[in-house]
């Protein structure tokens, strides 16, 4: 099919530095996200630019001007998540708006230093690689029940092994789950409830 065309616009820019321990910091992803909502309320966020930053620690998003952005910096161990400014999720963070002739500059991170879990994830006697291991909190809501409220997420390597950064001296739940498998969700320790599983304090 031919006279598909498109054509290009220019995008807002979104900037800044990332620093850890006060020094600037190499290949942390940093992201702008957008809420989209869907019918009936339902809503998740989603990201729209996606960048790591460079050996002096300085990225650069482009994304579409005029929209109001989250921007998240996700670094690697041992480093914590932080949403701008200076926030740990995204409902306490600081929307970026961008234009073509006002790009957000200075958009910088100071990211603080968190505890580290770890460990293996074996299905018989064979490493489990690409589950997806949960850590987590149950956090109740003001005596009208209890939700689940994601702290940090990845997956195990091909030795089946994973490790995550959370803050630190809080009791957290960990979680295995596995994709469309013969093997079932777990948790820590050998558990298939809340109710009997153990919690990790880093």
């Amino acid at each position: 099919v031919s006279g598909v065309n498109l054509c290009l616009q220019s995008g807002a820019q979104i900037s800044g530095t990332v620093y850890a321990g006060g020094n600037p910091l190499e290949n942390a992803n940093v992201a702008a996200l957008v809420i989209s909502t869907y019918e009936g309320g339902d809503w998740n966020l989603q990201g729209v630019a996606w960048a790591n930053t460079d050996e002096t620690g300085n990225y650069t998003l482009t994304v579409s001007p005029g929209g109001e952005y989250y921007v998240r910096s996700q670094p690697n161990a041992p480093w914590l998540e932080q949403w701008y400014s200076n926030a740990t999720a995204f409902t306490s963070a600081t929307l970026v708006t961008p234009t073509v002739e006002m790009p957000a500059s200075e958009i910088d991170f100071n990211l603080d230093e968190g505890a580290l879990i770890g460990g293996h994830v074996m299905a018989e006697n064979s490493p489990a690689s690409n589950v997806l291991m949960q850590v987590f909190l149950v956090v109740t809501n003001g005596g009208e029940g209890w939700f689940f409220q994601s702290i940090a997420e990845t997956r195990t390597d091909a030795e089946g092994s994973y490790l995550v950064t959370v803050p630190p001296d809080v009791d957290y739940y960990v979680a295995a789950q596995p994709d469309g498998t013969q093997w079932v969700a777990q948790l820590y320790s050998n558990a298939f409830s809340l109710a009997s599983a153990t919690t990790v304090r880093p």
